[in-house]
C-alpha cells in the first residue's frame, strides 16, 4: 500500500492541477471583467457629472451677467435720483453753467468712482448737446445720439441699457431726464464699464471672461484712444474681424488660436461653442452673442472654464479604484487558491475511503459552495438594485443634520426645486420653505431633537415648498429620523403633487360646467316636453279636423298638401320625443348598480324577438361581465345597437349579430371592451365619427326609417358611464361597435382646491 501511494499521487496530480487552474482562470476572468465594467461605469458617471457641471457653470455665468446688469442699473438709477435732488446742482444744469457743474460734481464723481465703480458722468442739455463730461472735462459740446438718451427723451422717463461708446467700450448707461416746473432742463447720465461686472462674475463663478467686438462697428482711432485713456495697450491687428476689448485674464496661446478660428464660424441658435483639451487637463470655452440695448449684436462674450483640477481628481479616483479592485481580485484569487488547495488535499486524503461516502461528502461540499455563490450573487444583486433605486428615484430625497443644514440632495429634488446639489449642500433647509414654515422651523427642530414629534415624523403629509424662482410648490412630504453611528439626521421624501392639484382644479371646473350644462339641459327638456309639443299637438288636432270636414271639398292637390302637413307634424313629434329621450340620459339618470349584462342582453333579445324572426336573423351572445351601470340605460344601448344591426341589413343576407366582451390590457382600474358586430351593409370608415352626431343619417328616410339619434344616445350613455364608443366598418362587410366601460364606477369626491392657481414649475 505504501509503495503504491507516490504512483497514485502522481497519476492524480495532473487532473487536480487542471481543475484548480480552470476554476481560478474562470473566476479570475469574471472578476477582472466585473472590475473593468465597474470602472467604465464610474468613468461614464464622472463624465456625465462634468458635462452637467459645465453647463450649469455656463448658464450661471450668463444669468449672473444679466442679473448684474439689472442690479447695477438700479443702483445707478438710485444714485441719479439722489443727485437730481441737489437744487443748486440742478440750477447750474438749467443755466448750462459748465464750470459750476464741473466744480460741484468732480468731488462727487471721485466718490462714485471709488465707492460704486462709476466710470462715466454726464450733464447734457435739453437739446442733447453735452455740457460737461465730469469724467473727461476737456470734452463737451457734441450732440448725444445714443439709444439710451433718445429713449429717455422720447419717454420722458429714466432709461438704461448697455451700449458701445464712441471709444468702442461696452458700457452700462443710465440716463434720466430732469424737469423743472414741467420743463425739460437737461439729462444726467451715469455709466459703468462692464469690465467691473466681468471681474465680479469671475470672483463668483471662478471662470475667465473675454469680450470681443466687431471691428465694423468701431472707429479704430477712437478705440485706441479709449484704450490708452484706460491705461491699456490697444492691439487692433490681433484678429482679422474682431478686437479683444475686455478680459479677466491674459489669454493663452491656445485661447488666442480659438478666438481666431471662431471669427468665421456662424452662430447656431443663441450660442456657439467649441472645446479643446490641453496636455495637463480639460478646458472648455463657450461664446454667447453680446447685444446692446437696441438688440443689435456687437460682439461675443466668451466664458472660459478650467476643469483640469476636477478632471485630475476624477482620473486619480479611477486610478485608485482600479488599484483597489486589482488588489481585491488578487486577494480573492489567493484566497480561492488556498481553498482549492485544501479541497485537493482533502480529496487525496479520502480517496481510498468508500466511493459512496466520498461522493456524499463531495455533494455536501458542492452544496455549500453553491450556497456561498448564491449568497454572494444575492448580495451583489441587492446592492445593484439599491443603487439603481436611488439613481432612478422619482421623488425628491433630502437629508439634513441636527442644525437643519442640507447633507444630500438627489436629482429628483433638483428637478422639483431648481437647485443643483452643489448649490444647496451645507445651506439651511429653510431655503426651500415658504412662510410661515420658515419662521417656525428652528423652534420645531429644537423641540423635535428633545421630545420628538409624532405629528410629522413617520407620517405622510401635504405641505408647500419654495422653488428657486420663488414659486410655491404643493408637495407630499414624508419625514423620518435616521440614527447612524451615534449621529442623528432627518430624511425627507418629497413628491411634487402640482399635477394632481391642477387636475383637482380642472375637475372642479368641469363639475361646475357640467352642473350648468345639466341645468340648461333640464330647461331645454321642459321646453321640448311642454312649450314645443303643445303647438305641435294643436297643428295635428286642427289638421285632423280639417281632413275630416273638408276632405271631400278639397281637390287632389289640396288633399296631398294636407297629408304632407300631417306627416311632417308627426315626424316633428317623433324628433322632439327622440331629442327629449336624448336629454333625459343625464337629467333623469338612475344611480349605478352592479348589473349582470347577460341578463340585460337577454331582455333586449326578448323584446326584439318579433323583429329578429321577421328578418330571419339571429343574435349570438358570449359571456358578458358584471359592471357598475344604469341597467335601463344599458338596456337602451344594446337595444339601439342590435336594432340598427337588424335594420341596416343586406337584402339577400340574413342578419347575424355577435356580442362579446374582454378586458382591456394594462388599464387600472379595470376596463371592459364590449363588441357588437354585424354582417350588414356597413359604411365608409370616414363616417366613423359622424354617425354618433345627433340627427346624423347616412341614408334617406325612404331607404331606412329612423330619426338619426340612436347612436348619439349610445355615445351619451357610454360617456355618462365614464367610457367611450367607437366603430369600425367597411361597405358590404358589416360594422363592429366597441363600447369600453369601467368595471367599477368611482365615487364622487370633493374636488375643491383653494390655493393652487398656477403651474408651480413656471
Amino acid at each position: 500500500m505504501t509503495s503504491n501511494q507516490p504512483r497514485q499521487e502522481t497519476e492524480h496530480a495532473g487532473p487536480e492541477k487542471s481543475l484548480k487552474m480552470r476554476v481560478l482562470g474562470a473566476l479570475g476572468f469574471s472578476l477582472i471583467l466585473l472590475l473593468v465594467m465597474g470602472i467604465y461605469a464610474i468613468d461614464r458617471t464622472n463624465q456625465q457629472h462634468m458635462v452637467s457641471d459645465i453647463q450649469s457653470t455656463v448658464d450661471g455665468a450668463i444669468n449672473l451677467y444679466q442679473m448684474k446688469l439689472q442690479s447695477d442699473a438700479l443702483q445707478m438709477a438710485s444714485l441719479i435720483d439722489v443727485i437730481s435732488r441737489d437744487k443748486s446742482l440742478m440750477d447750474c444744469l438749467a443755466r448750462k453753467d459748465r464750470d459750476a457743474l464741473l466744480q460741484k460734481s468732480s468731488p462727487l464723481f471721485r466718490q462714485l468712482k471709488e465707492e460704486s465703480h462709476i466710470t462715466h458722468f454726464y450733464f447734457t442739455g435739453p437739446d442733447r448737446v453735452n455740457i460737461v463730461r465730469i469724467h473727461n472735462p476737456p470734452e463737451s459740446g457734441d450732440t448725444i445720439n445714443r439709444y439710451t438718451t433718445m429713449e429717455a427723451l422720447r419717454t420722458g422717463k429714466l432709461f438704461y441699457g448697455v451700449e458701445l461708446g464712441r471709444y468702442g467700450l461696452f458700457t452700462l448707461r443710465v440716463v434720466k431726464p430732469i424737469f423743472s416746473d414741467g420743463k425739460l432742463i437737461g439729462f444726467i447720465e451715469l455709466g459703468r464699464e462692464i469690465e467691473y461686472i466681468m471681474s465680479e462674475i469671475k470672483k463668483v463663478m471662478g471662470v475667465d471672461l473675454y469680450v470681443t467686438y466687431f471691428k465694423s462697428l468701431i472707429n479704430r482711432e477712437q478705440w485706441e484712444k479709449g484704450m490708452r485713456l484706460m491705461g491699456r495697450s490697444p492691439d487692433w491687428n490681433g484678429f482679422e474681424k474682431v478686437i479683444l476689448a475686455e478680459a479677466t485674464a491674459t489669454p493663452s496661446a491656445d485661447e488666442i488660436r480659438l478666438l481666431q478660428s471662431a471669427e468665421s464660424r456662424k452662430h447656431i441658435g443663441d450660442m456657439k461653442q467649441t472645446e479643446y483639451v490641453e496636455d495637463n487637463g480639460d478646458t472648455f470655452t463657450f461664446a454667447t452673442p453680446l447685444k446692446d440695448v437696441a438688440g443689435k449684436e456687437v460682439g461675443d462674450l466668451w466664458i472660459h472654464i478650467d476643469f483640469s483640477t476636477t478632471s485630475q481628481v476624477a482620473r486619480d479616483y479611477i486610478r485608485t479604484i482600479t488599484m483597489a479592485g486589482a488588489l481585491l481580485v488578487m486577494l480573492l484569487m489567493g484566497f480561492l487558491y488556498l481553498i482549492l488547495d485544501r479541497v485537493q488535499r482533502a480529496i487525496r486524503n479520502y480517496r481510498d475511503l468508500n466511493l459512496e461516502e466520498a461522493r456524499q461528502r463531495e455533494d455536501i461540499k458542492q452544496r455549500h459552495l453553491d450556497q456561498m455563490t448564491a449568497r454572494k450573487r444575492e448580495i451583489e444583486e441587492q446592492a445593484e438594485r439599491m443603487e439603481a433605486i436611488l439613481d432612478t428615484a422619482m421623488d425628491g430625497i433630502i437629508s439634513i443634520d441636527v442644525n437643519g443644514n442640507i447633507l444630500t440632495f438627489n436629482q429628483a429634488a433638483s428637478a422639483i426645486f431648481g437647485y443643483s446639489e452643489e448649490e444647496v449642500r451645507g445651506e439651511s433647509v429653510k431655503l426651500l420653505m415658504p412662510e410661515p414654515y420658515r419662521n417656525r422651523f428652528d423652534a420645531w427642530l429644537a423641540t423635535c431633537l428633545v421630545e420628538g414629534d409624532d405629528r410629522i415624523i413617520g407620517k405622510s403629509i401635504e405641505s408647500t415648498a419654495l422653488n428657486r424662482r420663488g414659486r410655491e410648490v404643493p408637495i407630499n412630504l414624508a419625514v423620518n429620523e435616521v440614527r447612524l453611528h451615534g449621529e442623528r439626521s432627518f430624511t425627507a421624501v418629497i413628491h411634487d403633487i402640482s399635477d394632481r392639484k391642477r387636475a383637482e382644479i380642472a375637475m372642479q371646473q368641469r363639475n361646475t360646467a357640467l352642473e350648468i350644462s345639466n341645468r340648461e339641459l333640464q330647461d331645454f327638456a321642459y321646453v321640448a316636453s311642454h312649450d314645443l309639443q303643445e303647438p305641435l299637438r294643436k297643428i295635428r288636432a286642427f289638421g285632423d279636423r280639417l281632413k275630416s270636414r273638408a276632405d271631400t271639398s278639397l281637390d287632389d292637390k289640396g288633399r296631398d298638401y294636407l297629408a304632407r302637413m300631417l306627416d311632417a307634424a308627426e315626424r316633428m313629434q317623433v324628433l322632439i320625443s327622440s331629442l327629449l329621450s336624448y336629454s333625459r340620459i343625464t337629467t333623469q339618470a338612475k344611480p349605478f348598480d352592479r348589473v349582470n349584462l347577460n341578463e340585460v342582453v337577454t331582455g333586449v333579445i326578448s323584446d326584439l324577438e318579433t323583429r329578429i324572426e321577421a328578418v330571419n336573423g339571429r343574435v349570438e351572445v358570449a359571456p358578458l361581465p358584471e359592471l357598475d351601470v344604469d341597467s335601463l340605460q344599458m338596456r337602451q344601448l344594446f337595444q339601439n345597437l342590435i336594432g340598427n344591426a337588424l335594420k341596416f341589413r343586406r337584402p339577400d343576407v340574413a342578419p347575424v349579430v355577435r356580442i362579446s366582451a374582454h378586458t382591456v390590457a394594462g388599464q387600472r382600474p379595470a376596463m371592459w371592451e364590449i363588441q357588437v358586430a354585424d354582417n350588414g351593409i356597413g359604411f365608409e370608415e370616414k363616417y366613423a365619427t359622424r354617425v354618433f352626431e345627433v340627427f346624423e343619417r347616412l341614408h334617406s328616410r325612404a331607404d331606412y326609417e329612423g330619426t338619426g339619434i340612436g347612436l348619439a344616445v349610445c355615445r351619451k350613455i357610454a360617456e355618462r358611464h365614464g367610457g367611450t364608443i367607437s366603430v369600425r366598418s367597411k361597405p358590404g362587410e358589416g360594422s363592429t361597435f366597441s363600447v369600453i366601460l369601467p368595471e367599477k364606477q368611482k365615487k364622487k369626491v370633493d374636488d375643491s382646491i383653494s390655493y393652487l392657481t398656477e403651474d408651480a414649475h413656471d
